[in-house]
Formats: structure tokens, sequence, C-alpha cells
């Protein structure tokens, strides 16, 4: 699925370990610039509902890193719209492939080294059952852990309440960007992830902000800050 037009983002601050500071904001996802994500919708090679295991190449430019996944196409709603709009795409991926597998998808991106890019992505959740439990899952860019996102059921079955993020990372040159569920040993439905892209940054966070990031990472190690979606 893809997501059209301007896009309210929810709005949130980290600061990292290490030598990158990560900040999430909030804006519009710019519909022009070039993604450097294959296939991040996941509507090459069609419009498919199937489980898809470790080694298998039936998600274009996706490496499944753990045990299996979900591909979905239209049973829930598309990023919030009437199912019916058909200026939206069909498929999204249920990292949980099944009962006790608990899946995880990643790409390697070439970057630049130095440059800095915004990766967003769309998460929601399978909540087919276990509806009273949020979904989690924890997202990597290359070695480095972007956080844990959850999502909690506010929604229905076919309306899963899609939730958007963006986050400004740092280019190495090669970089994997993973996403893992976190889900129980037990768990068949779990967290939902769709509409990737990682994009030349536009803007840079003002020195200000900088150095408040800095000064949480010096305090704290890590922290996320996080503020509700205006309705």
């Amino acid at each position: 699925m893809k997501i059209m037009g301007n896009t309210l983002l929810k709005q949130f601050t980290i600061a990292a370990t290490g030598a990158s500071i990560l900040t999430f904001g909030i804006g519009s996802l710019e519909a022009n610039a070039a993604n450097l994500v294959t296939n991040g919708s996941f509507e090459e090679g069609g419009r498919k509902d199937l489980f898809v295991e470790v080694g298998s190449d039936e998600i274009p430019g996706w490496t499944i890193s753990q045990a299996r996944i979900n591909i979905h196409s239209g049973f829930w709603n598309a990023l919030g719209s009437d199912i019916s709009d058909q200026s939206y795409d069909y498929n999204s991926i249920d990292l949980d492939g099944g009962f006790g597998d608990v899946g995880a998808i990643s790409q390697v991106i070439n970057t630049v080294v130095g440059q800095a890019y915004n990766l967003s992505f769309a998460m929601a959740g399978n909540y087919y059952e276990f509806e009273n439990i949020p979904r989690q899952m924890e997202v990597f860019w290359g070695a480095q852990s972007l956080g844990i996102f959850t999502h909690t059921f506010n929604g229905s079955e076919t309306n899963v309440d899609w939730e958007l993020y963006e986050v400004n990372v740092i280019g190495t040159g090669s970089d994997e960007l993973k996403f893992v569920s976190l889900s129980g040993a037990n768990a068949a439905f779990g967290p939902v992830v769709d509409d990737i892209s990682v994009e030349v940054a536009q803007s840079v966070p003002e020195p200000g902000s900088l150095l408040g990031l800095m000064a949480i990472a010096t305090l704290g190690g890590g922290s996320l800050l996080k503020r509700k979606q205006q309705q």
C-alpha cells in the first residue's frame, strides 16, 4: 500500500547512544522524493495472500531474516482510507507468520557516507484475534536500534488504525534496514508494516534541537518522547 498526499506524522524525539543522533519529527511525506527502498509498499509481484519463509524470494527486494512472515492483501483498510479507494494499493506485511513464527524482514540500502536520510514507515497490527494485546516490533538501521514501536488496538479487524513514523538516520555506505517482530513465542497475529521509504533528508534538525538531544543522550543514553497524532 502507499501513502497518498500529505499525512500528519506522530511526533517523536529520540536520542541514540553512540555517534549518531536520531530525531523523530512531525511533518508531511514528500511524494516526489526518490525512495531508495526497493518495493517499499510490497506491491511488486502483484496482489497476494501467503506465508513466506526464510530463503524465499517471493518479496522482491526483501530478505526474510527470521522464521516466516505473512503477506496480506486487502483484508484491512489502506492506511485509514475507505477500503474501496482504489488510489491505494493492497499488500502489507504481518511480521508473524503463524503460531510461533515470530518473523523479521530486512533490506540493504545503498547510501552515501555521512548523508542524512528520512526513514518513514507505517505500522498497524493484525487484530484478527487477541485484540487486547498490543503489537510490538523493533526497527534497526545497521546495528543501531531505532527503538521499539507499539501499536494498540483502536479500530476493528479491517480498520486497523495505521500509525505513521519518520526518523532521520545517517548513511554509512551500505545500511541494513530491519523490522523485527517482538511477539511472544505463541503469537500468530503480529505487528504489520507497510509503505517503507528511505529518502535523502531535505532538512536537518536545528542546532538547538541537536543540543537538546545530546543532553538527553548524556543523561539517559536513550530517550523517547511520544505525542498523540492529531485527530
